[in-house]
């Protein structure tokens, strides 16, 4: 039963693996035209980075049609941001924030597969305001009602617009990386045809639709598609930066374009910023089949180590069998069918257990995925060959090994006296521990990665903190109701800027006038006087922004930005003036530096006043720092304080907040998965390991039970059988934790390479690991062992 157990258990976890792979692989391959679709990169133009862009200027589909006839759609998607869309028919009317709001060109649908369940996919983007819903989307406002040809008002206040339903698609599956709720007509942005000359504006990602006989691998076309941003964006370099394209490849820059096969971008994106979805990684495919192979590699040793004990059990039977005319060839195939049987027996309790437990690893893993084994067709195979393949493997060693020996030595009943089995069974052993210490060592790791990023001191204040999303809303009361806020009781600050950390995108390049260098990339945000405080940013060197100054075009940088020209003081940056296109930016003082988010790095950063003259994030933030320790029920009220004074000034428009912390928390989230999911197998290795472990113990005991009884007619100690017996385990621990020690390191230093701030490995980290194994270990062994000690020794000699 504990071989059985064990197999069926391991092959829950590798089905389900081998779903999560599966799932992995198979995104965006349900449109139709999956194999012919690109998406166009380019050279990140932002500043000093290696990564690709994977978004470009609205102008870039036009030069991509104009340079590689060979596709023969280029279709594009915008991301104008979340949009409050509401319908005033239904009384009370209902309003909604959309997140996954899309803006795309009249061909997008003919470039995927995205099915309607009603509307025309041929002029559902035709005109301007025209919007499309998914089902579930179109629930929430229209019911079971047709939504066809119905208004929707999409923005609020005096930006509020009227837009026409002119289709319902299904919902986006799960395995699209392009994931919406909403999608307008691109015709519906007016910035879109007034700036569409521009390379510049890069918030569109453009995809190409090839030709059924063109060669995505001929060098021609990537050739041409490299070097379109020389021949078209030059206008815009001129119009905006006043330089030629020459000026700007002779400044050391780049700027390439490049197609990635739409079936790539999900698992092949960590090295381009993408843009409309979170993408997946081709090393977490790698780390989770890894882990697939492992728990498949533990439960095949599972059941080899006790099926090939348990057959010592039989000598006498096979012997018998040989006495009675039975041949090596019927014992062999007996051996093997019983496997076979038992194996079948195991895999049928895993899959069961895979359905009863697939809810579970949803959640643990963040999926959605079902079983449906007869739509799986190849996974269905794999069930049915599974059998055949572990059977085989686990019954050949005994089969061929227990049939070879002489009958009279099978009668004896000493098949087992030799030392090739035992070293045999010790080298599984060795690699069962090994992969459990393996997971549990990883698992540590991984969990101390996460502690350690939790306290890193980013060098600001992110507690007690309060975002309220699109403050924008509240037009000209902005600053009445900044002021009401700051009064509150229990309201130790507010300030407004175009974005708040984790999230500070404003990226452009900047000059430092008078200074020899070129541009430099700097990341910035636009905030008002009380910004500082409020994240508690300390001021190294000359002032903040005070109330009352007029400080417009005026900033503050960080300590990076001074190493970055060199300069020896921070007072030498000091009356500084920063180029930006036409505009010039005076740098009025000096902040700490600090990190944003755990993933960014520290590079030149500016916060500018909120009036400059810049692009910025549209719409604002208010940051409303609280006291601390305050409880749930006070909390509670000073929020419903502020929505009864946003309510008022915003003519009821959505509020929508956020708490800090929480937002950082959420940074995290792919980490905690990550180890929720490692902690989860690393149990179920030491589960597999364990009855491992204890069939191993009972038929060591059975197999010495005499020399225990021996041992203890001579004075042995109950002390000194338990170390005879389980001894040798603790050997074959260390050569295990020997050998996890490299493997485990290796891999999770890949694994910590996607992290900026990270901590090292250590060696505690295995010590840990090696010491639980241990514990484990000696309680699954020492039970049995300590009770064959404490046996009668009357009871196991009586027939001597």
């Amino acid at each position: 039963m504990l071989n059985i157990a064990g197999l069926a258990v391991g092959t829950c976890c590798v089905l389900f693996i081998s779903l999560y792979i599966a799932d992995e692989r198979s995104f965006d391959k349900f449109h139709e035209n999956a194999d012919r679709i690109y998406r166009i990169n380019q050279t990140f133009i932002w500043g000093d980075d290696d990564n690709l862009f994977g978004s470009t200027g609205p102008n870039v589909a036009e030069a991509v049609r104009t340079e590689i006839p060979e596709f023969e759609e280029v279709t594009r998607v915008h991301t104008p941001g979340s949009r409050a869309i509401s319908y005033e028919k239904r009384v009370p009317y209902v309003v909604f924030e959309e997140e996954g709001l899309f803006a795309v060109d009249e061909n997008f649908l003919r470039v995927f597969t995205f099915p309607l369940i009603s509307g025309d996919k041929k002029t559902a983007f035709k005109e301007p305001f025209s919007i499309a819903l998914t089902e579930s989307t179109a629930q929430k406002y229209f019911g079971n009602e047709n939504a066809i040809g119905e208004l929707l008002m999409v923005g609020e206040g005096e930006n509020k617009t009227a837009y026409t339903v002119t289709a319902v698609m299904q919902d986006v599956p799960t395995n699209s990386h392009i994931d919406f709720d909403v999608l307008i007509s691109m015709k519906s942005i007016p910035r879109v045809e007034k700036d569409g000359w521009s390379w510049i504006w890069t918030t569109f990602v453009t995809f190409g639709l090839l030709d059924e006989n063109a060669d995505p691998e001929n060098i021609q076309l990537a050739q041409r598609l490299e070097q379109t941003p020389r021949k078209h964006a030059g206008a815009s370099l001129q119009r905006l930066q006043k330089m030629t394209f020459e000026e700007w490849e002779a400044d050391g820059k780049e700027w390439k374009l490049y197609h990635q096969p739409l079936l790539d971008i999900h698992l092949y994106s960590s090295d381009v910023y993408s843009r409309l979805n979170q993408t997946g990684d081709i090393k977490m495919v790698y780390i989770f089949g890894t882990i697939g192979l492992l728990i498949f590699l533990m439960c095949l040793i599972n059941f080899i180590n006790l099926t090939t004990a348990r057959s010592f059990g039989r000598a006498k039977e096979i012997g018998i069998r040989k006495v009675v005319g039975s041949s090596k060839e019927g014992l062999i195939f007996q051996f093997l069918a019983e496997s076979i049987l038992v194996c079948a027996f195991a895999i049928l309790l895993g899959a069961f257990m895979l359905e009863w437990l697939l809810p579970l690893f949803n959640t643990l893993s963040g999926k959605d995925i079902s079983f449906a084994i007869l739509q799986r067709p190849g996974l269905l195979a794999l069930l049915c060959l599974s059998p055949f393949v572990v059977g085989a493997l686990a019954g050949l060693y005994p089969a061929f090994f227990m049939t070879a020996f002489p009958t009279i030595r099978s009668l004896k009943n000493k098949v087992g006296e030799g030392g090739g089995n035992s070293s045999f069974r010790n080298t599984l052993v060795v690699l069962q521990f090994a992969v459990s210490i393996i997971f549990i060592a990883s698992t540590i790791i991984v969990f101390n990665q996460l502690a350690y990023q939790r306290n890193l001191h980013l060098g600001f204040d992110r507690s007690n903190k309060l975002i309220i999303e699109q403050a924008d809303r509240l037009g000209n009361s902005l600053e009445t109701f900044r002021s009401e806020v700051a009064g509150l009781r229990k309201v130790e600050g507010v300030s407004v800027s175009d974005a708040t950390p984790p999230y500070i995108y404003n990226f452009d390049n900047f000059r430092l006038k008078g200074s020899t260098q070129s541009e430099f990339p700097l990341n910035y945000i636009k905030a008002d006087e009380y910004f500082m405080d409020i994240y508690g940013l300390q001021l190294l060197s000359g002032r903040a922004f005070q109330e009352g100054f007029n400080e417009q075009n005026r900033g503050l940088v960080n300590e990076a930005m001074v190493r970055y020209f060199g300069f020896e003081s921070n007072e030498e940056i000091i009356g500084k003036k920063l180029a930006y296109y036409d505009a010039e930016m005076e740098v009025i003082g000096v902040f700490n530096d600090f990190n944003a988010s755990y993933t960014s790095q520290l590079r030149p950063f500016a916060i500018f006043y909120e009036s400059s003259d810049l692009f910025g994030i549209p719409g604002s933030q208010l940051s409303i720092s609280f006291s601390e320790n305050l409880s749930g029920d006070e909390i509670t009220a000073l929020l419903q304080d502020i929505e009864e004074r946003w309510a008022s000034m915003s003519n009821n428009s959505l509020f929508e907040y956020a708490f800090l912390d929480q937002t950082y928390e959420a940074t995290f989230r792919p980490t905690v998965l990550f180890g929720k999911i490692l902690s989860t197998f690393a149990v179920l290795a030491i589960f597999i390991a364990v009855l491992g472990l204890v069939g191993l113990v009972t038929y060591i005991i059975e197999k010495r039970s005499k020399e225990i009884g021996v041992r203890k007619v001579l004075g042995a100690s109950v002390g000194h059988i338990l170390y005879i017996l389980s001894g040798r385990f603790g050997v074959l621990l260390l050569l295990a934790f020997v050998l996890a020690i490299p493997i485990t390191w290796y891999g999770m230093d890949i694994w910590l390479e996607d992290f900026e701030q990270r901590r090292p490995i250590q060696l505690i980290d295995f010590a840990l690991g090696g010491g639980l194994m241990l514990v484990i270990t000696m309680a699954a062994t020492s039970f049995q062992t300590i009770r064959a000690s404490l046996t009668n020794p009357i009871n196991v000699l009586k027939d001597e």
